[in-house]
């Protein structure tokens, strides 16, 4: 999938789960604010492409 889709950022889904994870107390609320209002609206997208294209 990463070498077929190469404009997901992929690490950065990985990166946020693990974020979020493990920084449970101490996570910064305007950063996940942030995350759910910019990027995932564009992740979305990405993946509703991605799940055409298998169709």
């Amino acid at each position: 999938m990463k070498k077929k889709f190469p404009d997901v950022d992929w690490r950065g889904a990985k990166s946020m789960r693990n974020f979020i994870v493990h920084e449970y107390f101490s996570v910064d609320n305007s950063f996940v604010w942030e995350t759910i209002f910019e990027t995932i609206p564009t992740f979305k997208i990405q993946i509703n492409d991605i799940l055409n294209s298998l169709e």
